[in-house]
C-alpha cells in the first residue's frame, strides 16, 4: 500500500495550520524495538507527540509501551485518490487528539 496520499494531505495541513511534522520516522521503543510509522506529529497527543500508522498489526504487540514512553498513536487510512484537504476536518481531529506543547504557543485556531 503507498502511503504517499495519507503523508501528502498531512504536509498540506502542517503547512496551513504550523504544525510540526516528523517523517520518515522510526519509533525505538526503550526495548530496542523499531516500528516504522507514517510520520510523528509534534506537540499533540502526548508529551512526545502523536505517532501516525496506517495499519494497528505495526504496533498491536506495542501499545502499553508506546502510551508509556510519551507518545500518542492514531491509526489513519489512506485518502481516497480524489479526497481534498479540508481545513475544518484538520482542526477537528486535532482539537480531539488535544495539544501537548508549551500552553503559551498553542495555536489560536485551537
Amino acid at each position: 500500500m503507498n502511503t504517499n496520499r495519507l503523508i501528502k494531505i498531512w504536509q498540506i495541513a502542517a503547512k496551513d495550520l504550523d504544525l510540526e511534522i516528523i517523517t520518515p520516522f522510526i519509533l525505538m521503543l526503550s526495548s530496542g524495538v523499531e516500528i516504522e510509522t507514517e510520520f510523528l506529529l509534534k506537540k499533540f497527543g502526548a508529551s512526545k507527540g502523536m505517532i501516525v500508522i496506517n495499519e494497528y498489526d505495526k504496533i498491536s504487540s506495542y501499545v502499553d509501551d508506546i502510551v508509556n514512553e510519551g507518545y500518542g498513536f492514531s491509526v489513519l487510512d489512506e485518502p481516497f485518490d480524489n479526497e481534498q484537504y479540508s481545513r475544518d476536518d484538520y482542526v477537528e481531529i486535532l482539537s480531539d487528539w488535544g495539544w501537548s506543547g508549551d500552553e503559551n504557543n498553542k495555536p489560536s485556531w485551537l
